[in-house]
């Protein structure tokens, strides 16, 4: 920048300048020593706020740490598959049928329960047995009681498949049952069919098995009872082939042999489901 030149004649007027531009001077060093402190105020705010920033990250796990878990005794159990058809072994409810060997009752005594072996009898409903297992399976929107490792139901909704309606599941201590599990081949028409043969681990064996039970509305088993598929089959026709398919798979499955009413039964309800499959099958018991 030129300098300027005031010359003698201007002396004050010099004097006065030169005082006004020290203040100017000192007026600006103050604005850099205040820009410079704020500055380093920023840096510092910027630094404390990245050193919080891992404090806030790692005390997040202690928010999760809070949540209660149940006990593993209150876990309920893996609950079992639903029945469907088992790719592996894809078997036509209809050719299946024709396997199965038509013979008059072998019996017309009632089964004894006890003869099928402990899940035969009537279970506690509060335990973990089969009979819990199918409850579980088959129930909605469940709720576990507390003190049965699980295994107990409080409450739940059931899809009735014998009607297509729900129904409440009711608390064995609520005096009047709701749901039941049926047997789908009743214990009593496995028994006129050759379960009267069988070992007691064979009973044992079609007693426990999750293919041939369903939880169904407590009313609906009452009026079923041990009726063969040729006197009774359920109203819901959406469920009758599944119905039919599945006493034909557990027929075959332990060699149980079928009336000629049966047969016949089976093979009109079938018309309707020509290409039905057997749920779950797996070949005959044992092999």
């Amino acid at each position: 920048m030129p300098r300027t030149s005031f010359g003698s004649a201007g002396h004050g007027a010099s004097t006065t300048a030169r005082t006004s531009l020290a203040k100017c001077a000192a007026a600006m060093g103050a604005l850099a020593i205040l820009a410079g402190m704020m500055g380093a105020c920023t840096k510092s705010s910027d630094e404390a706020a990245a050193t919080s920033a891992p404090a806030a990250s790692s005390a997040a796990p202690a928010a999760s740490s809070a949540v209660v878990t149940p006990g593993a005794s209150e876990t309920p159990p893996e609950k079992l598959p639903a029945v469907i058809p088992n790719p592996a072994h894809p078997q036509s409810a209809t050719e299946l049928l024709s396997t199965l060997t038509i013979a008059e009752s072998s019996t017309t005594d009632k089964a004894d329960p006890a003869k099928f072996g402990p899940d035969a009898a009537g279970l506690n409903e509060d335990e973990c047995n089969v009979y819990t297992d199918i409850l579980r399976r088959d129930l909605v929107n469940v709720g576990v009681q507390p003190g049965t490792s699980g295994c107990g139901i409080a409450y739940g909704t059931l899809v009735d498949s014998y009607t297509g309606n729900m129904v409440d599941y009711a608390r064995p201590d609520a005096g009047t049952k709701t749901v039941v599990v049926d047997r789908i081949v009743s214990l009593d028409n496995a028994w006129a069919s050759g379960a009267n043969q069988f070992t007691d681990e064979q009973r044992a064996a079609f007693a426990s098995d999750p293919r041939n039970m369903q939880a169904v509305s407590a009313d609906q088993a009452k009026e079923k009872a041990g009726r063969s598929a040729a006197e009774w089959v359920p109203a819901n026709k959406n469920f009758t082939c599944q119905y039919v398919a599945r006493q034909i798979g557990v027929k075959a499955t332990y060699g149980l042999t079928v009336t000629q009413a049966e047969h016949d039964a089976f093979a009109q309800y079938l018309q309707t489901c020509p290409n039905q499959l057997v749920p779950g099958w797996e070949g005959p018991a044992g092999k």
